[in-house]
């Protein structure tokens, strides 16, 4: 007998399931426009939060920066907006130790916290775009 032998033979597919597929527009699998040519010629970050519960260590809101490049993420756990540039500068400067790389492009949503003044005068130093 097979192991998994109390599974149904059919696909059993819930009300609920039917209805939230049925609303979702169909993901393309291929890149519009081709990755950029090397590491930290373009990063992609998106801030959100505030968290419906916060962490074991109070933070509320978390950030994302992903190379488009090698597709490589990393999040950092913040306890307020404000604290978006701090992190920024911690992944800029592991990408330069790391990597050697210079990050050219960031992309955001345009958000407050990327649109700061301190943030936009420390990109502006940077030579980042």
């Amino acid at each position: 007998m097979p192991r998994w032998w109390w599974l149904p033979k059919k696909e059993v597919t819930c009300p609920s399931c039917k209805y939230t597929k049925a609303t979702q527009k169909p993901i393309r699998k291929e890149h519009i426009t081709p990755l950029a040519g090397a590491f930290g010629d373009e990063i992609h970050t998106d801030l959100w939060g505030p968290l419906p519960v916060a962490t074991i260590g109070g933070c509320k809101y978390y950030v994302t920066f992903t190379d488009n490049h090698t597709q490589y993420t990393t999040t950092s756990l913040l306890h307020t907006k404000d604290q978006a540039l701090q992190a920024y500068k911690v992944f800029a400067n592991w990408a330069q130790t790391q990597h050697r790389a210079h990050i050219k492009h960031l992309r955001s949503n345009r958000g407050g916290e990327y649109m700061g003044n301190e943030f936009t005068q420390f990109l502006q130093n940077q030579g980042t775009e």
